[in-house]
């Protein structure tokens, strides 16, 4: 099991970017889910590749 989370924390801003950010933001701007998901997933790349959200 700790393999597993040690394999999964890296991620955790792409999966914050397309689970949390992407359906807060379609609701407040009232996009499509969909779209918002896939802009949240490359958000989330992009900030785990930077090392930071801005």
């Amino acid at each position: 099991m700790q393999n597993v989370i040690e394999r999964v924390m890296p991620w955790g801003p792409v999966f914050f970017g397309g689970l949390v950010f992407a359906p807060m933001w379609s609701a407040a701007l009232d996009i499509n889910l969909p779209a918002m998901i896939a802009l949240g997933l490359v958000w989330g790349y992009v900030a785990k590749v930077r090392g930071r959200w801005f």
